[in-house]
């Protein structure tokens, strides 16, 4: 029997049968796994870490004609302190529901998805407040919308292509600004210092001071940016994201 190893977070969990369950990965080498988790009543130590959601794990796949099984598994990182506060917890629920909707099985291109899911879980969990939790997940946004090639166009007009001055207006359905000569709708205005906040947000990493330690006091702006990219993100996601309702993230 073919088998293979690979690291990958779990995503969620549903019963197969009255023993198994099917536990649903991100991966970094394969992209979405589904697989079978056998005596999912009674874990053994060999698989029990996988089984709880937003944890990585490095597991071993058994290859199976219709489902693969896993095998084994060893847990990497848990996250814990999603585990201890709902916001965060809610939040990084939110992230495996996009990862769910955007990702598919067999994707040989995955490692980049896995590693900012990876390390945004890693972000928020380690986040000093809610706001920076928030502004956590706008970068997990927007890094993914532009590995997925539906990355925000901040520099240039969408429709005219003519670099963007002092204001333009933001289009969710274009997916970027649009210069004030080709629009006369003015409803969604955003200046060059949100469009210059967007970019920096993309750009730092998680380690970078800006987000870990420089205390936060616009949240106007943070949720601006925050619910622009889930507006966005709705129009271009294949599935209907559900943990946005569930879960009160409006």
């Amino acid at each position: 029997m073919e088998k293979f190893t690979t690291d990958a977070i779990t995503l969620r969990s549903y019963n197969l049968s009255e023993s198994d369950k099917i536990i649903v990965m991100y991966s970094k080498d394969k992209g979405l796994l589904r697989c079978v988790a056998k005596g999912a009543k009674k874990p053994s130590p060999k698989i029990g870490s996988c089984f709880d959601s937003l944890i990585a794990s490095q597991v071993l796949i058994a290859k199976g004609k219709k489902l693969d099984t896993i095998d084994q598994s060893q847990g990497i990182n848990s996250f814990s302190g999603l585990r201890k506060d709902f916001d965060k917890l809610s939040y990084a629920m939110y992230c495996a529901d996009i990862i769910n909707a955007f990702s598919i099985e067999g994707d040989l291109g995955s490692e980049e998805i896995y590693e900012l899911f990876y390390n945004t879980l890693n972000a928020i969990a380690k986040s000093k407040n809610k706001l920076n939790t928030i502004l956590c997940v706008t970068k997990f946004q927007m890094n993914l919308m532009e590995i997925l090639g539906y990355g925000l166009e901040l520099n240039n007009c969408v429709k005219c292509l003519c670099p963007i001055g002092e204001s333009a207006v933001f289009s969710k359905e274009a997916g970027g600004v649009i210069c004030p000569d080709c629009t006369a709708d003015y409803n969604n205005q955003i200046s060059s210092k949100l469009v210059n906040f967007f970019k920096k947000i993309a750009g730092a990493d998680f380690e970078n001071k800006y987000f870990v330690d420089e205390p936060i006091k616009n949240e106007l702006t943070i949720m601006y940016c925050f619910n622009l990219m889930k507006d966005y993100i709705q129009i271009r996601s294949p599935k209907k994201l559900k943990a946005q309702e569930l879960l009160g993230i409006v």
